[in-house]
């Protein structure tokens, strides 16, 4: 079924509701993941998937595979409204229920999940609350209006009906408010309501209210309103809670008057008499006929209509106020403040004036001072990275960013302040200090930096003024696997240069990689804390299934990232990356290029910056048979007749990756182990994607690989050590783990230089690689250079900025801005994290 839009708003229009910092949307997964652990499954439909921030986009929009005629609840009548709003109630009822346990017990994680859950039930408007027949989703979820007028409407209050005991004998009040068409009060209307066959009175109030004490919970109950000289009114209601108030309006318009009374006093209570009031309706005057206890009286006025009273006091500004007519004669108050003359405003106007000038006066003398920053620390360093050409180490130093260090002697206070005196105009900026080192943190153009470190070195008690310089970090991941890297376990690491690599970096956790595969095992060891927007396109589901296949999918996603340090097995190649495992298969392993076209478009709805793609045709083995069986000649023209039938295949394909590659996504495809040329597969025939051969242990070409000008790197694919279902560890052989290792290379790359476009880290990953070596019997076939993933990353840090995406500039803010989030949530370990909680995912549908 297709995604229908429900729901569009201008970015400028919303802004969304955070928790820790973070977007609620972004929590999708985790909410899902809560309520069918603990409400059920069917509650996954409730709300629409959320939107993908596109910086190119001037909307956010909300999709949804349950609706396919969609109406707002705000378009529906009066009576469908009422039908819908017990189930909607009953609904937020079961979520409430969550939240209360959830705070109930107490933990962090609890806690957190509660404040997730009840900020994204806050929408803009009721315009968000989508519905067909009795069907309902909403959209516009975890987000607030811009606009005071609309504000946000938080359903958890807005559906406050309770449901305890629906369909017994206990009873409840419904109080009817009658309405004309212009929203006032129906003058003292008749009212009777009948519910199981009986009828019942109404008791009206002064306001127009007409209340029935007892009415069986979730009952549909019939109204009858007597309209004078008219057919009596009729519509059907739905009791829902022990006090709840439908409105009734009326295709009539009230023409009951009444008095209006008014008496003004001062604040202590004193009447004030002979006051003149001067009361409009419509822009008519009406008359005041005052009464002995100087009370002004205005008869025949319409009720529920507003009129305006102005009050004059003599010398003072004449005081206006609204008020609405209704059936009663209280007196209304106009309390009114006569002030005292006073000399406050002068002395206030001339006290400002003093202020301001201090001010300036300060401003002058200090006028450019750097000063030191409010609180001591240090400013993290941002990314940018550039070569000191004068260094002959030609290390990479932070742009504009310089360290001074003073003497033991030196107050760093007053040296700030002589700073700012000799400098007032500068491009220099103190932007952090450690007392305790007399260190200080200054940020200039990078145009200038030699220039203040030669400048400021020659200052009376400064010891030195330096860079800031990138250090190795000479790290090797203590798994156990990698205690021999010589050792089967590890040797695949050690072919691609990954330790080297370790050394430089870790890879980043803004940086996702995504991996679609047949099925997954979240809980394992290697994956946990690393679960980023989890799908299974089969079920639209967050919730993945451990299948038979599952050892497959969680290989190739700890190949790639799976985690270091933890005391188990080995790691993957980007060990702080994170993973979006996509369940592209049914129960059976089965998967169609629908499935998988699905899982590759989530992957890039949700950010994904790598995407592991370790299918190809299924050709069949008749087909291999007797391609591999013919000469060359024969299987040349047999290949080319094959490219041309499939033509529009591998079109449909190449627009496929041509949309993941403007999302931002690098693409990492297995070659297949059918030991073909790859140009037959329709799916290896674009150039967005690196198309990845296997190399075997003996350094060779896997024997089992396709091969062909078309694929573009290789990595090991034979007989790879890492993770498997229920914690376990296995060997695992083919292009796919090979595709794995080198979207883990793509992703320490991309960690790195986020700004680099698909087309530069494509080339620096081949360009960087090594050359296989021939095998010497003339037979040797192309599975493309072995990756080298200490190279490309050296390549990537040093290589100039690419001007040509602005795209990419704008996602390398954006990642720096998700960064600063994540350390404002102080125990948030991942964006939709698997399931902690509930029955086995094999057993959840």
């Amino acid at each position: 079924m297709d995604s229908t839009i429900l729901y569009e708003a201008d970015k400028d229009d919303i802004k969304p509701v955070l928790v820790n910092g973070r977007p609620v949307y972004e929590y999708y997964e985790r909410i899902q993941i809560a309520f069918s652990d603990h409400i059920g499954g069917h509650i996954s439909e409730f709300m629409a998937y959320p939107p993908v921030p596109d910086e190119s986009e001037t909307k956010m929009v909300w999709v949804s595979d349950q609706l396919q005629k969609p109406e707002a609840y705000t378009d529906l009548s009066g009576i469908d409204r009422e039908r819908l709003r017990p189930i909607v109630s009953h609904t937020i009822s079961k979520i409430r229920d969550l939240l209360k346990s959830l705070e109930a017990s107490g933990t962090p994680d609890s806690r957190e999940l509660a404040e997730i859950i009840a900020g994204a039930m806050i929408v803009p408007s009721f315009d968000a609350l989508m519905v067909e027949g009795d069907s309902f989703v909403v959209a516009g979820w975890g987000f607030t209006a811009v606009s005071l007028e609309q504000g946000k409407i938080d359903l958890l209050d807005a559906f406050q009906e309770t449901f305890v005991n629906v369909g017994t004998e206990a009873n409840v009040r419904v109080r009817i408010r009658v309405l004309d068409k212009e929203n006032n009060p129906a003058c003292n209307m008749g009212v009777t309501a009948s519910f199981g066959g009986a009828s019942a009175a109404g008791i009206t109030d002064r306001d127009g209210r007409a209340g029935f004490p007892k009415v069986p919970v979730a009952s549909v109950v019939h109204i009858s309103v007597d309209v004078p000289e008219s057919e009596p009114f009729e519509t059907d209601v739905a009791c829902y809670d022990e006090d709840s108030e439908h409105v009734i309006q009326l295709p009539i318009k009230c023409e009951q008057k009444a008095a209006m009374h008014f008496q003004v006093t001062t604040k202590s209570g004193k009447q004030l008499k002979g006051v003149p009031l001067e009361l409009t309706y419509k822009d008519k005057k009406l008359d005041d006929l005052t009464d002995e206890e100087g009370i002004s009286v205005f008869p025949d006025i319409p009720i529920g209509e507003r009129v305006m009273l102005a009050v004059k006091i003599p010398g003072e500004k004449t005081i206006t106020k609204m008020y609405r007519c209704d059936r009663g004669e209280d007196v209304r108050k106009v309390i009114i403040a006569i002030p005292k003359k006073s000399h406050k405003p002068f002395i206030i106007f001339f006290s400002a004036l003093i202020l301001i000038a201090l001010i300036l006066i300060v401003r002058i003398l200090m006028q450019g001072a750097p000063g030191l920053p409010e609180v001591a620390g240090f400013v993290d360093f941002d990314d940018k990275w550039v070569v000191d050409a004068d260094d002959p180490l030609k290390r990479s130093v932070l742009e504009g960013r310089i360290t001074i260090m003073l003497d033991e002697t030196a107050d760093l206070h007053k040296f700030a302040e002589e700073l700012g005196m000799r400098y007032p105009n500068e491009d220099l900026r103190l932007i952090g200090y450690r007392p305790e080192y007399n260190l200080i943190q200054a940020e200039v153009s990078e145009e200038k930096r030699l220039h203040w470190k030669a400048e400021l070195g020659k200052w009376p008690n400064v010891a030195g003024v330096f860079n800031d310089s990138r250090l190795k970090t000479n790290h090797v991941p203590r798994d156990p696997g990698f205690q021999d890297k010589t050792d089967e376990k590890a040797w695949a690491f050690s072919a691609i240069r990954g330790f080297e690599a370790w050394e430089i970096s870790l890879g980043d956790r803004r940086t996702i990689i995504a991996v679609t595969d047949t099925g997954f095992d979240t809980r394992h060891e290697e994956l946990k804390g690393k679960i980023a927007y989890p799908k299974n396109v089969l079920t639209g589901k967050a919730r993945l299934k451990k299948n038979d296949q599952s050892g497959h999918g969680n290989h190739l996603a700890a190949t790639s990232a799976g985690n270091a340090d933890n005391d188990y097995g080995v790691c993957g190649v980007c060990p702080e990356c994170r993973i979006m495992p996509i369940q592209v298969a049914d129960k059976k392993g089965n998967v169609t290029e629908t499935s998988l076209i699905s899982g590759l478009f989530h992957a890039g709805r949700y950010g994904a910056r790598v995407v592991v793609l370790p299918f190809s045709t299924d050709f069949g083995d008749a087909f291999l048979n007797s391609y591999k069986s013919l000469p060359d000649k024969e299987r040349t023209a047999l290949r080319k007749s094959v490219v041309e039938s499939t033509a529009k295949n591998a079109e449909m394909w190449n627009r496929v990756f041509e949309h993941l590659i403007r999302k931002g996504a690098i693409i990492i495809q297995a070659a297949g182990n059918e030991g073909i040329d790859a140009l037959v597969d329709p799916m290896k025939r674009s150039e967005f994607p690196i198309i990845v051969g296997a190399v075997a242990k003996t350094g060779k070409p896997a024997p089992f690989s396709n091969y062909g000008p078309e694929v573009d790197i290789s990595a090991p694919g034979d007989s790879i050590y890492n993770a498997a279902s229920d914690n376990q560890y296995d060997f695992l052989t083919g292009t796919s783990v090979a595709a794995a290792m080198t979207a883990g290379a793509a992703g320490l790359v991309k960690s790195a230089r986020p700004d680099l476009s698909h087309e530069i880290v494509k080339s620096i990953l081949i360009e960087q690689a090594v050359k296989l070596p021939q095998t010497g019997d003339g037979d040797f076939k192309n599975v493309g250079p072995l990756l080298q993933a200490n190279s490309a990353l050296e390549k990537a840090l040093t290589f100039g900025k690419d001007n040509c995406r602005c795209q990419d500039e704008i996602e390398q803010l954006r990642d720096e801005i998700e960064l600063l989030k994540e350390r404002l949530d102080l125990g948030g370990e991942q964006v939709g994290p698997e399931p902690s909680t509930g029955p086995e995912p094999l057993d959840a549908e």
